[in-house]
Formats: structure tokens, C-alpha cells, sequence
């Protein structure tokens, strides 16, 4: 619980709610506290800067969200009134490896779209190298990779829109749409 207390009192400190969200899913993906735990501690701890967002930001964390960039697609998701993906599935690649995949939906087709969110790091020939590789590995007759920059998500980009329901991706006009998750401010 002192690491879950912790990422709050950081998140709280920081000058955004969209930082403080950042620090929160960071929390988690380098598994040092649970996104269950940030959910408890959210509950007790009282008056803190930015806990709505940091409420709001941990239920998404819950469903799989690691990253910033993933926290924006289901903000982006809700807004556009777009079924959001299930987050870090996890996929054995051709060689038997545990691979977890950004975003990926079940399209009534049957087949599987997967989105890669990805950020400046992808950017580094290394980096770079691998996804290729990774994304190989992975691909298969039904499962459909496109890829994404965090950037076209936090723009709201009408054309990853239009490319993510060309691909199947379902339409849901339930879905409420919120205008500040996490948001710049």
C-alpha cells in the first residue's frame, strides 16, 4: 500500500492533472503498485490535488491501461462514441513469447484489429527495429495491425477515426462521453 500512497502523493505534486495521470499509469506498468491498490488508497486518502482526475484516470488503469498514450485512446474511444479496445491482451507471438498488445478489438467480423500506440521512444532505430519484428511475429490470417502516433490521439485526429471504423472497429452511441479525462489544463 506505501507504493500505491506514494504514486499519489506524486501525482498530487505534479502541475497537471495529465501528468499526475501519467504518474499513475507509469505506477503500474513498471509494477510497482496494482491499479486495485491505487483504487483502495484513492478512496482513503482524503483531499488531494487532482484525485478526480486521478479517479477517473485508475478506472482505465484497472481495464488494462499502461501508458498515457493508452489512457487518451479510450478518452478518444468514448468521445467518438467508438466501442473502446480491450488494453494489454496478452498474445504468444510465432516463437511462443508473451507479447502484450497496446489495443485490440474483436470486429464483428471475427477478425481482431490490434492498434500500437506509439510514442516518441518508436522513433529510435532500435526501437523501431523491434516493433517491426515484434508486429511480425504476431500477425496472423483474421489480426490486422495498424499503428498510431500518441500524437494523432491527443489532436483528435478525424483520420484515425475514420481508419479505426474502416477496420471494423464498432461504433457504441451509449457510450458517454466525458470532455476532460486526464486532459491538458
Amino acid at each position: 500500500m506505501e507504493g500505491a500512497r506514494a504514486a499519489i502523493d506524486l501525482g498530487a505534486w505534479q502541475p497537471s492533472p495529465r501528468f499526475a495521470c501519467s504518474v499513475l499509469a507509469a505506477v503500474v506498468q513498471q509494477r510497482i503498485s496494482t491499479a486495485r491498490l491505487l483504487s483502495a488508497t484513492l478512496v482513503t486518502v482524503g483531499r488531494v490535488r487532482h484525485s478526480r482526475h486521478m479517479r477517473m484516470a485508475v478506472q482505465d488503469i484497472v481495464q488494462g491501461s499502461q501508458t498515457l498514450g493508452e489512457l487518451d485512446l479510450v478518452r478518444y474511444c468514448r468521445r467518438h462514441r467508438i466501442e473502446p479496445p480491450n488494453r494489454q491482451r496478452i498474445r504468444r507471438d510465432s516463437r511462443g513469447r508473451r507479447r502484450y498488445l497496446d489495443a485490440e478489438w474483436d470486429c464483428s467480423d471475427g477478425s481482431v484489429l490490434v492498434l500500437e500506440v506509439d510514442g516518441l521512444h518508436h522513433l529510435d532505430a532500435e526501437n523501431w527495429v523491434e516493433d517491426i519484428r515484434r508486429e511480425r511475429a504476431f500477425v496472423r490470417p483474421g489480426r490486422r495491425v495498424l499503428r498510431c502516433a500518441n500524437v494523432e490521439i491527443r489532436l483528435d485526429s478525424p483520420d484515425l477515426l475514420t481508419d479505426l471504423i474502416a477496420n471494423g472497429v464498432p461504433r457504441n452511441p451509449r457510450l458517454v462521453t466525458t470532455t476532460r479525462r486526464c486532459s491538458s489544463v
